[in-house]
């Protein structure tokens, strides 16, 4: 299987996932108004069965300024927070984007209904949205000590590159790779290798505090700025899944899944 061409494999429920985030995210050029409680509260309504839970929080943002001298002018940004009941489903609006993130993933077919339906929601309440990117990001980790020691494996060795050549090198401190991939449906930016205890690969993600391998995906489209069209965000939505899932497939050996409750 080429997973970068290819449909994926018929899909396999782990009883143990290891994935301690999965996200999907709509960027669009900014609405003002966004920052205004009384604005978004239609929105907030309409999925508040699902997410009750509700917040605000004020980020600064530092902007470079050229003006005879180099200044920073700092900008307060308002993140509107929407949670379930147990805070392991939340979504995240701002004047440029809307993100639902969840600790709790369940399958994809669960994930985009969710998603599709939060958008139905979106589109009712706001007008002349304007996309520049949509995107869909997986994020999978090991750090089991038990599991790292057999992660030669676990792992495809075309992935593991040198460690699983190696006699003992798969008890590197760091082994890190990244690419990004042209796929039918757009982008997909790939991440993957050994990390050390409580060392970031990215600055959004929390670390783990043990040494860990991850895989970290996200698959996107970016284009020139476009109406939001709900049918065409639930269209891509499980083309995205399936493209993530199918590079999760490659990534990984028949072992990973057994040892997360799948394959016997």
């Amino acid at each position: 299987m080429n997973p970068l061409l290819d449909p994926p494999p018929e899909p396999v429920q782990l009883k143990d996932a290891p994935l301690p985030i999965v996200l999907t995210q709509l960027r669009f050029l900014a609405v003002p108004n966004m920052e205004n409680q009384a604005y978004i509260a239609g929105f907030q309504e309409s999925v508040r069965k699902d997410y009750p839970r509700f917040s605000s929080e004020s980020m600064g943002l530092s902007f470079a300024i050229q003006m005879g001298v180099g200044v920073t002018q700092p900008t307060l940004r308002t993140f509107w927070r929407m949670a379930s009941f147990d805070s392991k489903w939340v979504l995240t609006l701002t004047q440029d984007f809307l993100t639902l993130e969840t600790t709790a993933y369940i399958h994809r077919d669960d994930f985009v209904k969710r998603w599709a339906a939060i958008i139905d929601a979106f589109q009712r309440s706001f007008t002349d949205i304007t996309v520049v990117r949509y995107g869909l990001r997986y994020v999978n980790r090991i750090d089991d000590p038990a599991l790292m020691d057999r992660i030669k494996e676990l792992v495809n060795p075309a992935a593991l590159g040198i460690i699983s050549q190696l006699p003992g090198a798969e008890r590197a401190e760091v082994s890190m790779s990244e690419a990004v991939f042209s796929v039918p449906e757009g982008k997909m930016r790939v991440k993957w290798g050994i990390l050390p205890a409580n060392a970031m690969h990215d600055p959004s993600i929390q670390p783990s505090t043990k040494r860990s391998w991850i895989l970290d995906y996200d698959i996107f489209q970016e284009s020139s700025p476009s109406p939001l069209e709900l049918e065409a965000v639930k269209d891509v939505a499980p083309r995205f899944a399936e493209r993530g899932y199918a590079m999760f497939r490659w990534m990984v050996e028949d072992a990973f899944l057994e040892a997360f409750g799948g394959k016997s």
